[in-house]
């Protein structure tokens, strides 16, 4: 028959527990023993009694039983394994805890129409749990069956991983009879093989049927759902449901390097998004509100709006009697309100962009945050990526020339083309493959490093698989000294380099003794905007650091190209350097 294997095991188990003094009833734990890593099937050897070869009680007994609540038995996975759900599961486990034990990761995947029901048995609390005191991962595929449960628990060092495919979807969720406690992060993912891109007004349910407590720490999304970069996926918990929606607000583009702010509602919807304040903070980079600087509705003759109060950490802007509304494809540029520190190390961008934040206020008086998007250049050398063609190049967008022998670019979802021309492709000598494929390419120079000066860069052919948009590389590079640095990776232009250090301040395109002029006669001011008073290097002060800098571009024109600067090779241009700067010493002497 069909049932001996449980029969048999149950008697055996019986007289075990009694020779031991045990209660027959206590709970019983069955252990995952499939694949490390590897997903298994859940129900992988029923033979119709709910024997199982990745479900293991050591005993004694030793059983391979699925675990079943009519016996008081709960299943733990806390192997490292990955435990799927695609079809009927006939025996009901009294409780279901994944990443149960300190130090230990599991996982469980729902997908595919499967279904399992987890209940209080002779024992047990009928609880699905999303982590005990190890780390778990449940993952729910919006074509899952029914699922029931009395209680759903999640801690906060376990995810909730949700796979879309469209609109609407998730008409099976998961199903809690008494408590739904979440914590952690909820990870929204696009389901595997899909192209779906959400919409605002967008939602699904996970789960019902119970109150829903707590709230998660972060909510991940995965960037090829998204239709722009101003759509925000929420969880909401309200009537005994949690739902995932998705929202349209605006988005603050902040230049890493510049400061530059300009408020958008991009395009590719129909939503219009008004408000009647708003709010820019940025504590640790600060803000100026000089005209010049901070461009306002005010000054912009927007009727109704007032500045108030403007702090050095803080702008504001209010209407008391109307609002401003910005339609799809819209924006208003804010000015360089947020200051830039030109004096940041390699790596560390001049704004910190994840200090910024901007709320705005609608007609009805919600609060709303803006998406806040950093833009431009970034102080680090990056793989720039176009999303239309695949085709990808490395640029230096750094402050400082760079030295490389070698890189390489990884792909969890195995979205690169091993066939890509890289740098061994270009006339750049000693570059050669290391053994690509569709998750890793590397390349690496067997002679001298590579020089890249500041905006250099050296394409690498078509890199990237546009089919499927996943946008999941990562991008790291040795430097001559041996350092391995992880690089930047963006989808989109390469940036527009301007030289950091300038010296031709009057701008007419070459570095000249007018230029040292200007120098001199601002030589000791401070607080500059610009470099029109001689400040050349940016930093707010004319000084000897400018003086340095003319020195280094004289006879030449910084603007022209990106280049590494080098002292010009004329003589004439040396000794006319050398005699301008003994004049402006001799000056400088006789005025004390």
């Amino acid at each position: 028959m069909k049932l001996l294997p449980r029969i048999s095991f149950v008697a055996a188990l019986a007289v075990t527990l009694a020779s031991a003094n045990r209660d027959a009833l206590a709970q019983t734990r069955y252990d995952w023993v499939g694949p490390v890593g590897v997903e298994a099937n859940y129900k992988q050897g029923d033979l119709g009694a709910g024997e199982a070869v990745n479900w293991l009680n050591p005993g004694p007994p030793a059983a391979s039983l699925q675990p079943d609540r009519t016996f008081g038995e709960y299943g733990s996975i806390s192997n490292g394994g990955i435990a799927v759900i695609d079809s009927a599961i006939a025996v009901s486990p009294a409780d279901l805890r994944i990443g149960e034990l300190a130090g230990f990761t599991g996982a469980l995947a729902i997908r595919n129409g499967g279904t399992i029901n987890i209940q209080t048995g002779s024992a047990g609390s009928g609880t699905l749990a999303n982590g005990g005191a190890g780390y778990g991962t449940l993952t729910l595929r919006d074509n899952m069956g029914v699922v029931s449960i009395e209680r759903y628990t999640q801690n906060a060092a376990s995810t909730l991983v949700t796979q879309l495919s469209g609109a609407g979807t998730f008409a099976n969720h998961i199903t809690a009879s008494t408590s739904v406690a979440i914590d952690g992060t909820l990870r929204i993912e696009r389901s595997p093989g899909s192209s779906f891109v959400a919409a605002a007004g967008n939602s699904w349910t996970i789960m019902q049927g119970a109150p829903v407590t707590g709230s998660f720490d972060a909510i991940s999304v995965d960037p090829a759902l998204r239709g722009n970069a101003g759509q925000v996926f929420t969880a909401s918990k309200s009537g005994n449901t949690l739902t995932v929606n998705v929202e349209q607000r605006l988005v603050l583009q902040v230049d890493r390097f510049t400061g530059a702010t300009k408020l958008v509602n991009p395009s590719g919807h129909a939503v219009s998004i008004p408000m009647i304040s708003y709010t820019l903070t940025s504590v640790a980079n600060g803000v100026s509100g000089a005209n010049g600087r901070w461009n306002s509705l005010e000054d912009g003759g927007v009727a109704g709006w007032f500045e108030a109060n403007p702090t050095g950490t803080q702008l504001s802007e209010l209407n008391p009697l109307s609002s401003l509304a910005l339609n799809s494809g819209q924006s208003r540029d804010l000015g360089t309100p947020i200051n830039a520190n030109p004096s940041v190390p390699f790596g560390t961008n001049p704004v910190n962009t994840a200090d910024v934040s901007f709320q705005y206020q609608s007609p009805t008086g919600q609060l709303i945050n803006a998406v806040i998007e950093p833009v431009g250049r970034a102080n680090n050398l990056t793989l720039v990526v176009n999303p239309s063609t695949g085709s990808a190049l490395i640029q230096n967008q750094s402050m400082q020339n760079l030295d490389m022998i070698g890189y390489t670019i990884s792909s969890e979802a195995g979205s690169l083309k091993s066939t890509f021309a890289g740098m061994q492709g270009l006339p750049v000598a000693n570059w050669f493959k290391a053994n690509p494929t569709a998750t890793h390419v590397s390349e690496l120079n067997t002679g001298a490093a590579t020089p890249l000066a500041v905006g250099a860069e050296f394409s690498l052919g078509a890199l990237w698989q546009t089919a499927g948009n996943q946008r999941d590389l990562t991008f790291s590079y040795q430097t001559a000294d041996g350092v391995l640095h992880d690089g930047v990776v963006s989808f989109g232009d390469k940036a527009v380099i301007v030289p950091a250090n300038n010296a031709d301040f009057n701008g007419n395109g070459i570095v000249d003794g007018t230029d040292f002029l200007t120098w001199q006669r601002g030589f000791g001011l401070t607080g500059q905007p610009n470099k029109s008073t001689g400040d050349a290097n940016g930093d707010g002060a004319v000084n000897a650091a400018d003086l340095t800098i003319w020195k280094t571009q004289f006879g030449t024109n910084p603007g022209a190209a990106v280049a590494a600067a080098s002292v010009p090779e004329p003589a004439t241009g040396a000794l006319a350097v050398g005699a301008l700067a003994g004049v402006a010493m001799r000056r400088r002497r006789a005025s004390r």
